[in-house]
């Protein structure tokens, strides 16, 4: 069985590290920022996103705790509506499990965790992004009964 708990600041300053860095690399491998200005766009995101760290307003994060180890196998951040977000419920910014946890059912187990989390704070959808390369998380999202609601395509033309 597998619990979300949330961070403590010990858990979000080790998330903040690596996530940031990690954003910046996706986008480039994405192809939407240039890796010369990725690490600044993505902590500016962050603090925009997150600007009083983990106690930001309508922004939950949590990490997926394994019920019987009580291990840390990932994480998974969530905005309730409210503010500038305005998503008709709850929007995941980012769920990760670990490597060496993958392919054992935790990331369904966290999106159906989430589900009861996200209706007792009020929400009534959950709507996420996810790279075009990301695959193995396309496949996941669409066997928890996630649906394309948007999809933004382009073609790079050389010089």
């Amino acid at each position: 069985m597998l619990s979300l708990e949330y961070m403590d600041d010990s858990d979000f300053d080790s998330y903040l590290d690596w996530s940031v860095k990690n954003y910046a690399d996706e986008k480039v491998r994405a192809g939407t920022w240039p890796a010369d200005d990725a690490l600044r766009r993505s902590r500016e995101e962050f603090s925009h996103l997150l600007p009083a760290g983990r106690k930001s307003d309508n922004m939950h994060l949590f990490k997926m705790v394994e019920g019987d180890t009580s291990a840390k196998v990932g994480i998974l951040w969530v905005g309730i509506s409210g503010g500038n977000q305005d998503y008709g419920g709850a929007f995941i910014w980012d769920i990760m499990v670990y490597p060496e946890f993958r392919g054992k059912g935790y990331g369904k187990g966290a999106l159906a965790a989430l589900e009861s989390k996200v209706r007792q704070l009020g929400a009534h959808r959950i709507t996420l992004h996810v790279f075009g390369h990301n695959t193995t998380a396309i496949g996941l999202y669409r066997k928890s009964g996630y649906l394309v609601t948007d999809l933004i395509m382009s073609k790079e033309l050389g010089e």
